[in-house]
Protein backbone atom coordinates (compact mmCIF):
# COMPACT_ATOMS: atom_id res chain seq x y z
CA UNK A 1 0.00 0.00 0.00
CA UNK A 2 2.86 2.00 0.68
CA UNK A 3 5.15 1.67 -2.71
CA UNK A 4 1.38 2.14 -4.52
CA UNK A 5 1.03 5.73 -2.89
CA UNK A 6 4.83 6.25 -4.18
CA UNK A 7 4.83 5.09 -7.82
CA UNK A 8 7.59 8.00 -8.63
CA UNK A 9 9.82 5.72 -6.59
CA UNK A 10 12.93 4.90 -8.55
CA UNK A 11 13.11 1.55 -9.02
CA UNK A 12 13.70 -1.68 -7.86
CA UNK A 13 13.14 -0.46 -4.73
CA UNK A 14 14.98 -2.57 -2.05
CA UNK A 15 13.25 -2.31 1.26
CA UNK A 16 13.52 -3.98 4.95
CA UNK A 17 11.73 -3.86 8.02
CA UNK A 18 11.86 -5.44 11.86
CA UNK A 19 8.81 -5.04 13.49
CA UNK A 20 5.93 -5.86 16.01
CA UNK A 21 3.17 -7.54 14.29
CA UNK A 22 -0.32 -8.22 14.82
CA UNK A 23 -2.76 -10.88 13.36
CA UNK A 24 -6.08 -12.19 14.41
CA UNK A 25 -5.32 -16.30 15.05
CA UNK A 26 -6.05 -18.92 17.27
CA UNK A 27 -2.75 -18.93 19.36
CA UNK A 28 -0.96 -21.78 19.33
CA UNK A 29 2.97 -22.81 19.98
CA UNK A 30 4.84 -21.00 17.69
CA UNK A 31 1.87 -18.91 16.21
CA UNK A 32 0.91 -15.59 18.23
CA UNK A 33 -1.07 -12.74 17.78
CA UNK A 34 1.52 -10.59 18.39
CA UNK A 35 4.99 -11.79 17.66
CA UNK A 36 8.41 -9.79 15.83
CA UNK A 37 8.47 -9.92 12.04
CA UNK A 38 11.52 -9.21 9.95
CA UNK A 39 11.33 -8.80 6.28
CA UNK A 40 12.82 -7.49 3.60
CA UNK A 41 10.48 -6.60 -0.41
CA UNK A 42 12.38 -5.74 -3.54
CA UNK A 43 9.82 -4.57 -5.89
CA UNK A 44 9.84 -3.58 -9.88
CA UNK A 45 12.09 -6.64 -11.48
CA UNK A 46 11.10 -9.20 -12.83
CA UNK A 47 14.29 -11.19 -13.28
CA UNK A 48 15.32 -14.08 -11.97
CA UNK A 49 18.76 -12.23 -10.31
CA UNK A 50 15.93 -10.51 -8.49
CA UNK A 51 14.36 -13.63 -6.75
CA UNK A 52 17.73 -15.17 -6.56
CA UNK A 53 18.73 -11.85 -4.52
CA UNK A 54 16.12 -12.27 -2.45
CA UNK A 55 16.53 -15.97 -1.60
CA UNK A 56 20.09 -15.42 -0.93
CA UNK A 57 19.18 -12.89 1.64
CA UNK A 58 16.73 -14.83 3.35
CA UNK A 59 20.13 -17.66 3.84
CA UNK A 60 22.34 -14.79 4.83
CA UNK A 61 20.19 -13.83 7.44
CA UNK A 62 19.48 -17.03 8.84
CA UNK A 63 23.37 -17.78 9.42
CA UNK A 64 23.62 -14.29 10.65
CA UNK A 65 21.14 -15.30 13.81
CA UNK A 66 23.51 -18.48 14.10
CA UNK A 67 21.43 -21.39 12.49
CA UNK A 68 23.82 -23.25 11.44
CA UNK A 69 21.91 -26.15 9.74
CA UNK A 70 18.65 -24.64 7.75
CA UNK A 71 17.35 -25.53 4.53
CA UNK A 72 15.06 -23.65 2.37
CA UNK A 73 11.93 -25.35 0.22
CA UNK A 74 11.82 -23.49 -3.10
CA UNK A 75 8.94 -24.11 -5.25
CA UNK A 76 7.00 -21.94 -8.12
CA UNK A 77 3.34 -22.08 -7.90
CA UNK A 78 3.12 -21.51 -12.17
CA UNK A 79 4.79 -25.05 -11.85
CA UNK A 80 2.19 -26.27 -9.53
CA UNK A 81 -0.31 -24.63 -11.83
CA UNK A 82 1.09 -26.69 -14.77
CA UNK A 83 0.77 -29.62 -13.34
CA UNK A 84 -2.72 -29.53 -12.05
CA UNK A 85 -3.62 -28.64 -15.85
CA UNK A 86 -1.89 -31.54 -17.48
CA UNK A 87 -4.24 -33.81 -14.90
CA UNK A 88 -7.54 -31.54 -15.73
CA UNK A 89 -7.54 -30.46 -12.13
CA UNK A 90 -6.86 -26.83 -12.34
CA UNK A 91 -10.47 -25.98 -12.00
CA UNK A 92 -9.66 -27.54 -8.59
CA UNK A 93 -6.54 -25.60 -7.65
CA UNK A 94 -8.04 -24.02 -4.16
CA UNK A 95 -8.62 -27.69 -2.95
CA UNK A 96 -4.93 -29.02 -4.26
CA UNK A 97 -3.14 -26.03 -2.63
CA UNK A 98 -5.14 -26.67 0.63
CA UNK A 99 -3.99 -30.15 0.87
CA UNK A 100 0.09 -29.58 -0.66
CA UNK A 101 0.06 -26.96 2.36
CA UNK A 102 -0.77 -29.89 4.97
CA UNK A 103 1.62 -32.51 2.75
CA UNK A 104 4.39 -32.23 5.33
CA UNK A 105 2.50 -32.22 8.12
CA UNK A 106 -0.53 -34.81 7.46
CA UNK A 107 -0.07 -38.24 6.66
CA UNK A 108 -0.71 -39.45 2.87
CA UNK A 109 -3.83 -40.68 2.78
CA UNK A 110 -5.06 -37.64 4.60
CA UNK A 111 -3.84 -35.22 2.32
CA UNK A 112 -4.77 -37.14 -0.69
CA UNK A 113 -8.30 -37.13 1.30
CA UNK A 114 -8.53 -33.09 1.12
CA UNK A 115 -7.93 -33.05 -2.94
CA UNK A 116 -10.52 -35.82 -3.53
CA UNK A 117 -13.27 -34.30 -1.42
CA UNK A 118 -12.60 -30.96 -2.74
CA UNK A 119 -13.16 -32.69 -6.38
CA UNK A 120 -10.08 -33.90 -7.68
CA UNK A 121 -9.77 -37.42 -8.92
CA UNK A 122 -8.27 -40.53 -6.69
CA UNK A 123 -5.97 -40.88 -9.43
CA UNK A 124 -5.13 -37.49 -10.25
CA UNK A 125 -4.37 -36.75 -6.59
CA UNK A 126 -1.84 -39.82 -6.24
CA UNK A 127 -0.24 -38.41 -8.65
CA UNK A 128 -0.41 -34.99 -7.78
CA UNK A 129 0.90 -36.07 -4.36
CA UNK A 130 3.94 -38.04 -5.90
CA UNK A 131 4.92 -35.16 -8.55
CA UNK A 132 5.32 -32.81 -5.16
CA UNK A 133 8.08 -35.11 -3.39
CA UNK A 134 11.30 -33.37 -2.21
CA UNK A 135 14.32 -33.21 -4.88
CA UNK A 136 17.60 -31.14 -6.05
CA UNK A 137 16.98 -27.72 -7.87
CA UNK A 138 18.96 -29.57 -10.58
CA UNK A 139 16.37 -32.47 -10.87
CA UNK A 140 13.91 -29.56 -10.61
CA UNK A 141 15.14 -27.44 -13.65
CA UNK A 142 14.22 -30.82 -15.87
CA UNK A 143 11.07 -31.49 -14.42
CA UNK A 144 9.69 -27.37 -14.98
CA UNK A 145 11.13 -27.67 -18.56
CA UNK A 146 8.92 -31.25 -18.90
CA UNK A 147 6.07 -29.06 -17.89
CA UNK A 148 6.77 -25.83 -19.21
CA UNK A 149 9.68 -25.00 -21.93
CA UNK A 150 10.03 -21.34 -20.99
CA UNK A 151 9.14 -21.94 -17.38
CA UNK A 152 12.10 -24.16 -17.38
CA UNK A 153 14.61 -21.39 -18.43
CA UNK A 154 14.00 -19.19 -16.55
CA UNK A 155 13.86 -21.51 -13.34
CA UNK A 156 17.45 -22.62 -14.55
CA UNK A 157 18.58 -19.06 -15.01
CA UNK A 158 17.29 -18.64 -11.29
CA UNK A 159 19.29 -21.78 -10.01
CA UNK A 160 22.78 -20.73 -11.80
CA UNK A 161 22.41 -17.40 -9.66
CA UNK A 162 21.84 -19.03 -6.59
CA UNK A 163 24.65 -21.03 -6.81
CA UNK A 164 26.59 -18.32 -7.35
CA UNK A 165 26.29 -17.01 -3.65
CA UNK A 166 25.41 -20.36 -1.34
CA UNK A 167 25.77 -23.66 -1.12
CA UNK A 168 23.31 -25.88 -3.49
CA UNK A 169 22.82 -28.74 -0.25
CA UNK A 170 20.84 -25.42 1.59
CA UNK A 171 18.14 -25.62 -0.86
CA UNK A 172 15.47 -28.47 -2.02
CA UNK A 173 12.93 -28.14 -4.51
CA UNK A 174 9.31 -29.10 -3.27
CA UNK A 175 6.35 -28.77 -5.07
CA UNK A 176 4.60 -28.80 -1.72
CA UNK A 177 5.55 -25.33 -0.67
CA UNK A 178 2.31 -22.76 -2.14
CA UNK A 179 2.41 -20.65 0.68
CA UNK A 180 -1.18 -19.61 2.27
CA UNK A 181 -1.35 -16.68 0.88
CA UNK A 182 -3.43 -16.42 -2.43
CA UNK A 183 -1.57 -13.37 -3.66
CA UNK A 184 1.82 -15.24 -4.64
CA UNK A 185 2.12 -15.98 -8.36
CA UNK A 186 5.89 -17.65 -9.05
CA UNK A 187 8.40 -18.89 -6.64
CA UNK A 188 7.75 -19.38 -3.33
CA UNK A 189 9.91 -20.44 -0.41
CA UNK A 190 9.82 -21.28 3.04
CA UNK A 191 12.97 -21.82 5.60
CA UNK A 192 13.17 -24.54 8.21
CA UNK A 193 16.31 -24.43 10.68
CA UNK A 194 17.73 -28.18 12.62
CA UNK A 195 14.88 -30.54 13.47
CA UNK A 196 12.84 -27.66 14.24
CA UNK A 197 9.21 -28.35 12.72
CA UNK A 198 7.57 -25.13 11.80
CA UNK A 199 8.89 -22.92 9.37
CA UNK A 200 10.87 -19.97 10.80
CA UNK A 201 10.21 -17.73 7.65
CA UNK A 202 9.18 -17.79 3.88
CA UNK A 203 7.66 -15.96 1.23
CA UNK A 204 7.48 -15.44 -2.63
CA UNK A 205 6.79 -13.76 -5.88
CA UNK A 206 3.78 -11.27 -5.83
CA UNK A 207 3.59 -9.93 -9.36
CA UNK A 208 -0.30 -8.80 -9.13
CA UNK A 209 -0.71 -7.55 -5.51
CA UNK A 210 0.69 -3.68 -5.98
CA UNK A 211 -1.33 -3.32 -8.94
CA UNK A 212 -4.94 -4.27 -7.02
CA UNK A 213 -4.13 -0.68 -4.87
CA UNK A 214 -2.39 1.43 -7.19
CA UNK A 215 -3.73 0.09 -11.07
CA UNK A 216 -0.49 -0.22 -12.08
CA UNK A 217 1.25 -3.73 -12.75
CA UNK A 218 4.81 -3.68 -10.86
CA UNK A 219 6.33 -6.96 -9.99
CA UNK A 220 7.57 -7.67 -6.81
CA UNK A 221 8.79 -10.69 -4.07
CA UNK A 222 9.78 -10.47 -0.20
CA UNK A 223 10.10 -12.55 2.66
CA UNK A 224 9.23 -12.33 6.45
CA UNK A 225 11.15 -14.05 9.22
CA UNK A 226 8.78 -14.86 12.52
CA UNK A 227 11.63 -13.68 14.90
CA UNK A 228 10.24 -15.98 18.09
CA UNK A 229 10.28 -19.06 15.70
CA UNK A 230 13.94 -18.41 14.65
CA UNK A 231 15.09 -17.54 18.17
CA UNK A 232 13.65 -21.01 19.47
CA UNK A 233 15.00 -23.17 16.02
CA UNK A 234 18.26 -21.96 16.84
CA UNK A 235 18.10 -22.29 20.46
CA UNK A 236 16.98 -25.95 19.83
CA UNK A 237 20.07 -26.32 18.04
CA UNK A 238 22.06 -25.36 20.91
CA UNK A 239 24.19 -23.04 18.62
CA UNK A 240 26.16 -20.54 20.39
CA UNK A 241 28.84 -18.12 20.16
CA UNK A 242 31.65 -18.43 21.49
CA UNK A 243 32.82 -15.50 23.75
CA UNK A 244 36.27 -14.03 21.99
CA UNK A 245 37.84 -12.41 25.05
CA UNK A 246 37.54 -12.20 28.86
CA UNK A 247 39.34 -9.80 30.70
CA UNK A 248 39.94 -10.06 34.08
CA UNK A 249 41.57 -7.18 36.34
CA UNK A 250 42.90 -8.04 40.18
CA UNK A 251 42.35 -4.38 41.21
CA UNK A 252 40.53 -1.01 40.42
CA UNK A 253 43.20 0.58 39.21
CA UNK A 254 43.11 -1.55 36.33
CA UNK A 255 39.43 -1.07 35.11
CA UNK A 256 39.54 1.75 32.68
CA UNK A 257 42.36 -0.04 31.00
CA UNK A 258 40.37 -3.11 30.76
CA UNK A 259 37.41 -1.45 29.72
CA UNK A 260 39.53 0.92 27.21
CA UNK A 261 40.84 -2.71 25.75
CA UNK A 262 36.85 -4.21 25.43
CA UNK A 263 35.64 -1.36 23.13
CA UNK A 264 38.77 -1.45 21.02
CA UNK A 265 38.45 -5.28 20.56
CA UNK A 266 34.56 -4.55 20.01
CA UNK A 267 34.79 -2.24 17.32
CA UNK A 268 37.00 -4.70 15.51
CA UNK A 269 33.94 -7.26 15.61
CA UNK A 270 34.90 -9.36 18.98
CA UNK A 271 33.01 -10.16 21.72
CA UNK A 272 34.19 -9.39 24.85
CA UNK A 273 33.42 -9.33 29.15
CA UNK A 274 35.23 -7.58 31.77
CA UNK A 275 35.07 -9.56 34.87
CA UNK A 276 32.90 -7.36 37.47
CA UNK A 277 34.72 -8.19 40.34
CA UNK A 278 32.55 -10.59 41.94
CA UNK A 279 35.30 -13.96 41.21
CA UNK A 280 38.73 -14.76 41.95
CA UNK A 281 40.84 -16.04 39.43
CA UNK A 282 40.30 -20.15 39.62
CA UNK A 283 36.39 -19.18 39.65
CA UNK A 284 37.22 -17.50 36.34
CA UNK A 285 39.15 -20.07 35.12
CA UNK A 286 36.36 -22.64 35.58
CA UNK A 287 33.39 -20.39 34.57
CA UNK A 288 35.36 -19.31 31.00
CA UNK A 289 36.12 -23.16 30.06
CA UNK A 290 32.35 -23.52 31.05
CA UNK A 291 30.87 -20.85 28.44
CA UNK A 292 33.32 -21.61 26.00
CA UNK A 293 35.70 -18.53 25.56
CA UNK A 294 39.32 -18.70 23.44
CA UNK A 295 41.90 -15.68 24.90
CA UNK A 296 41.65 -14.69 28.88
CA UNK A 297 43.16 -11.56 29.11
CA UNK A 298 44.86 -10.59 32.92
CA UNK A 299 45.86 -6.88 34.07
CA UNK A 300 47.05 -6.26 37.26
CA UNK A 301 49.59 -3.38 38.87
CA UNK A 302 52.55 -5.53 37.43
CA UNK A 303 51.22 -5.52 34.19
CA UNK A 304 50.55 -1.92 34.02
CA UNK A 305 53.81 -1.06 35.72
CA UNK A 306 55.35 -3.07 32.57
CA UNK A 307 53.18 -1.76 29.89
CA UNK A 308 51.79 -5.25 28.79
CA UNK A 309 48.40 -7.55 29.35
CA UNK A 310 48.92 -11.12 29.53
CA UNK A 311 46.83 -13.28 27.09
CA UNK A 312 46.17 -16.69 27.78
CA UNK A 313 44.93 -18.75 24.34
CA UNK A 314 42.52 -21.28 26.14
CA UNK A 315 42.67 -23.76 23.18
CA UNK A 316 46.71 -23.66 22.59
CA UNK A 317 47.34 -23.24 26.40
CA UNK A 318 49.58 -20.72 25.77
CA UNK A 319 49.99 -17.63 27.18
CA UNK A 320 51.81 -14.14 25.84
CA UNK A 321 53.03 -10.58 26.79
CA UNK A 322 51.42 -8.07 24.46
CA UNK A 323 52.01 -4.55 24.75
CA UNK A 324 48.75 -2.47 26.03
CA UNK A 325 49.66 0.48 23.72
CA UNK A 326 49.85 -2.03 20.99
CA UNK A 327 46.47 -3.52 21.50
CA UNK A 328 45.02 0.23 22.19
CA UNK A 329 46.57 1.44 18.42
Amino acid sequence: RVLSYNLDLPRPVRWYYFSKVFRYDEPQHGRYREFFQFGVELIGSASPRADAEVVQLLAASLEAAGASKYVIRINDRRAVDKLLESLGALSHRDAVYRALDKKLKLPREEVIGIMTSGGVSRDAAEKIYDTASEMSLDEAVEVLRRLDGRLGEAYAKFVKYLEAAVPMERFKFDMSIVRGLDYYTGVVFEAFVGDYWLAVGGGGRYDDLLELYSGVKIPALGFAIGVERLMEAVGLQSVEKPLDYYIYIFDDDAYKHAVALANRLRKQGHSVVVELGEKNLKDVFEYVLKIGTRYLVLIGRKELEKGVVKIRDLQKREEVEVPLSALLS
